[in-house]
């Protein structure tokens, strides 16, 4: 029997033979889809809708196969153009536009797929954006507004589904306008809402409301606007010469806006007779006084401001004589004439005015009363009297705002001319220069000079003389007329001069004298040691060398007196040179040398070293006699051949006749421990140095024991004798006594077949050879290791002298004393080593 389906599902098949039936059922699933239906409707064939933004729809899909029956379990997937396919193939539409959403079923050999359309149109209104005005918005114009509408997912959507709209600002004036938003057309974005004008100057924030709730905001900048006019503004309306004009130019804009602006140089038009500076604000200086006007321009409109300026504070106050300035000057008149002088002023730019002053004339021998026609005028005029060759001195004073101003003239006065200069000298020391080949003075001193002038008759005459001064070494000459004070000359620098004083008479004649000088250093102000070195070995020399300088700054050697450290100096010797020294420190330690001369002193520092070569050596011996096993202490010092004390090398040693141990305990001191009876003697070693001490060492039993005596050859007659000594060691081993014995009594061999004590030889001694220690360890542990008990095995080392025991983790082993000295002793050797810094 073949069977082939059409319809799926379950089916029953029946087969009978004869009466008998039996039926069989049968699943039958569909084929393979050959045909693929999609629709918006369950009910009937729908291929395209119209949608919103904010809308969704179902969408329904299936396949028949070749005999039409519905296909199921097979997939049918959606691909849309636009929007999303959500649980339960419902579509959510985003941009609006025609969208295609396609339904489709892939197999293995072919293809099934079906399309369907939709139209997205915008959704409800959901946001507004005001945009516009972005840029500077000059003040009094105007910029326009424009507004887009959107729905939640960004649509463009119809501006008048806002409803109506509202504009407002913060600052201006803000205007909405009609607008078209034809809803049979596409909605566009930024249409034109409305127009904002500008004020003030600023940022300002404009907002734009719908009714139905929508609202946005956008800030404009608005600047100045276009200038209405131009204001200048003096800082005072009048100013004197001295002062500075501040002017401030202020731009005002159509709105009212103003603004400080910088009017530049070229276009200020009229400045007067001052100069400007331009900025903000623009500095005006005046010159002249008067009424002046300063005009500026700015952006085609110009404007003007007015100031008085009076005359400045005086800067210059000038004595007048025949139009030409007198200040200062020489006059030369005769009894029979007279001088004429008026008293004018000067700002500093210039302007000039006449002042009244008071008048005063001055004579260094004569009355002036009477003399000038007024004390107390703008002008006045002198008319002398006496003739005199010294000058009168006109003076006039005029006072202004509290400040006097004081100027002068002077005029001489003459009768005959000069005929006879007499010219004398004498030094600060009395000697006057007739009696002496030329002056020979210090640079302290001073000469005192008389001039003496006659006309022909013998009668005094007062001129004008001259004084000048040349260097003999380089022939230069200088005029020192200013400088002789009561015609006093003081000696400055050190050399060879000529001094010479003139004077010219009418007739053309010059009358002079002369006078040669020698000057000398004077007494040191100050002294300066100059060393070689400030550091020495002991016995080596340091050079000083003195200098003095006096009070013109002459310098020069000088010899002084020395203090050490402020006592008599001990160490320091001239040389040949003048201020010459040399210091030989010999013991160490830092000096203070002070040169002395009078009153004035200087020092320097110089520190002595200890040679650091042993040269002497002084000990002392805790004792010189004591029983054997006993303790010996000898303390050692080291000093150089000048006797400064410096360390002990590590080369010293103490050497000994004595079998005994030697230990060296650190800073000089060596222990001897006793062992062999009878008279020792110590050698201290450094170097190529000794010093050799004695000590006798008194025998006790212990040390007869200690020291290998064989006492087992004595009889039976003797052991009452060894066990009486035995029990005396027992006792003293009971005090602590046990450190006495060390490993070596077990090599001796105490054999009564040994006829008697061998003898000792104490020409032979015992070398301590103290070991070139290698860098210690830079510190004991930080932290303590544990102690080592003492044993009671006599065999084992005895540490009681250890106070703190330390052992570290390579080995090493550290003991501190009760004097707190650290000894250290490294893995592997028997000798304990004291540890420095």
């Amino acid at each position: 029997i073949l069977l082939t389906p059409t319809i799926n599902g379950n089916q029953i098949i029946t087969a009978c033979y004869g009466l008998i039936c039996t039926d069989y059922q049968i699943t039958i699933d569909s084929g393979l889809p050959v045909e693929l239906f999609a629709s918006f409707s369950q009910s009937f064939n729908q291929s395209a809708i119209t949608i919103d933004a904010d809308s969704e729809v179902d969408i329904f899909a299936y396949a028949i196969d070749q005999h039409g029956n519905l296909v199921t379990g097979e997939t049918i997937s959606f691909v849309t153009t636009n929007g999303s396919i959500g649980p339960n193939n419902k579509y959510y539409p985003y941009l609006v536009g025609n969208q295609v959403i396609t339904a489709q079923w892939i197999g293995a050999s072919s293809t099934l797929a079906v399309d369907l359309y939709v139209e997205v149109v915008p959704g409800a209104p959901n946001m507004v954006e005001l945009s516009g005005c972005d840029y500077v918005v000059d003040a009094g114009t105007s910029c326009d507004l424009f507004a887009t509408l959107y729905d939640q997912f960004g649509n463009l959507v119809w501006l008048d589904m806002g409803s109506e709209y509202s504009l407002s600002s913060t600052n201006g004036e803000t205007d909405t306008v009609i607008f078209s938003s034809p809803n049979e057309l596409p909605p566009i974005s930024q249409i034109k809402i409305g127009e904002f004008t500008g004020d003030s100057i600023g940022t300002w924030t404009i907002t734009i409301n719908s009714d139905i709730g929508l609202s946005d905001q956008i800030e404009v900048q608005v600047g100045y606007g276009e200038i209405q006019s131009l204001v200048l503004e003096a800082s005072e309306s009048t100013i004197s010469a001295d002062d500075l004009l501040y002017i401030n130019a202020t731009r005002i804009d159509v709105r009212g806006n103003e603004l400080l602006v910088e009017i530049m140089a070229s276009n200020w038009t009229d400045i007067s007779d001052g100069q400007i500076t331009s900025g903000i604000p623009s500095v005006w200086a005046p010159n002249l006084q008067g009424t002046k006007t300063i005009t500026g321009s700015f952006e085609g409109i110009t404007e003007s401001v007015t100031i008085f300026v009076t005359r400045g504070s005086v800067s210059q106050f000038h004595m007048i004589v025949e139009d030409e300035v007198a200040n200062n000057k020489l006059f030369e008149i005769t009894t029979d004439e007279s001088l004429s002088s008026s008293l004018r002023a000067i700002d500093a730019k210039g302007n000039t005015w006449i002042v009244e002053g008071t008048w005063e004339v001055s004579h260094n021998e004569f009355d002036t009363t009477g003399i000038i026609s007024s004390n107390n005028s703008s002008q006045t005029t002198f008319n002398p009297v006496i003739a005199s060759f010294t000058t009168y001195t006109i003076t006039a004073t005029h006072i202004e705002n509290s400040i006097s101003f004081t100027e002068s003239f002077s005029v001489l006065v003459s009768v005959g001319d000069i005929e006879e200069l007499i010219v004398t000298g004498i030094d600060s020391n009395g000697i006057p220069y007739d009696i002496v080949d030329g002056f020979v003075i210090t640079a302290d001193d001073f000469i005192q000079f008389s001039v003496d002038m006659f006309d022909a008759d013998g009668n005094t005459v007062v001129v004008p003389i001259f004084w000048n001064i040349m260097d003999l070494e380089n022939s230069v000459q200088t005029n020192i007329t200013g400088d002789l004070s009561s015609n006093i000359w003081e000696a400055t620098l050190v050399g060879q001069y000529s001094i010479s004083v003139y004077t010219v008479n009418q007739r053309g004649f010059n009358l002079s004298s002369q006078f040669e000088i020698i000057v000398e250093h004077g007494t040191p102000v100050y002294l300066e040691v100059v060393q070689s070195t400030n550091t020495q070995n002991a016995g080596d020399f340091v050079t000083l060398q003195v200098t003095g300088t006096d009070s013109d700054g002459n310098q020069f050697d000088q010899p002084v007196v020395w203090l050490e450290n402020n006592a008599q100096a001990k160490n320091i010797n001239a040389t040949t040179d003048v201020g010459g020294y040399k210091f030989n420190g010999r013991t160490a330690g830092n000096y203070t040398l002070t040169a002395e001369y009078l009153t004035v002193s200087s020092s320097v520092e110089v520190e002595v070293f200890a040679l650091n070569i042993a040269s002497n050596i002084k000990y002392n011996v805790s004792t010189d006699a004591l029983e054997q096993l006993e303790m010996l202490t000898v303390n050692v010092e080291i000093f150089d051949e000048y006797w400064n004390r410096i360390s002990v090398p590590q080369n010293a040693r103490v050497d000994t006749t004595d079998r005994g141990d030697v230990t060296y305990l650190g800073n000089g001191v060596w222990e001897l421990e006793t062992l062999d009876e009878g008279a020792h003697s110590a050698t201290i070693v450094v170097g190529s140095i000794t010093e050799t001490f004695t000590y006798d060492v008194e025998g006790n039993l212990a040390g007869f024991f200690a020291a290998g005596g064989a006492l087992y050859y004595v009889g039976a007659g003797l052991i009452g004798l060894i066990v009486v000594a035995l029990l005396v060691f027992l006792v003293r081993l009971v005090r602590g006594d046990g450190e006495y014995y060390d490993d070596e009594d077990e090599e001796y061999d105490y054999s009564y077949d040994q006829e008697s004590k061998p003898a000792k030889d104490f020409t032979k001694t015992t070398i301590n050879n103290t070991p070139v220690v290698p860098t210690p360890p830079t510190s004991p542990p930080s932290q303590q290791e544990e102690v080592a008990e003492e044993s009671d095995d006599p065999e084992e080392e005895d540490l009681s002298w250890a106070v703190d025991y330390r052992v570290e983790d390579d080995g090493t082993e550290w003991g501190q004393t009760d004097g707190e000295i650290w000894y250290y002793r490294e893995s592997g050797s028997d000798d304990w080593v004291e540890w420095t810094e």
